[in-house]
């Protein structure tokens, strides 16, 4: 959701035809779940931004390249009335023009609940 939020943003829209070169950046993981595969949300960032048409993918050792976009995914716990463990996960992006100027940022949030465990 939020790379095609990204996508369907004025900033990304004005390119047009254009198609600028991005690097996507490694994928931050602020939660406290070192579980979550970092890697397959990145590919899946960089498979959207691919498939859109609207901007071509460079390696991140490219030398020319016009924007980079940084990624961060966060989270928060909350527990329910009835002991159910609620987190919060939200991705943000960032992109960011070579000389470091931020130019767009977008951020989606995901609620999960996992049930209270019986101890009987």
């Amino acid at each position: 959701k939020v790379t095609n939020k990204m996508l369907a943003s004025p900033l990304v829209q004005k390119w047009g035809t254009r198609r600028p070169r991005l690097i996507v950046g490694d994928l931050r993981n602020n939660t406290d779940n070192e579980n979550i595969r970092m890697r397959d949300l990145h590919d899946r960032i960089e498979e959207v931004i691919f498939n859109s048409g609207l901007a071509r993918i460079v390696d991140r050792s490219a030398l020319s390249f016009d924007y980079i976009i940084k990624s961060e995914l966060n989270s928060t716990r909350q527990y329910g009335r009835h002991g159910e463990e609620l987190a919060n996960f939200t991705l943000q992006l960032k992109m960011f023009k070579l000389n470091g100027e931020l130019v767009g940022q977008w951020s989606d949030d995901l609620m999960l609940a996992k049930a209270k465990r019986s101890m009987f």
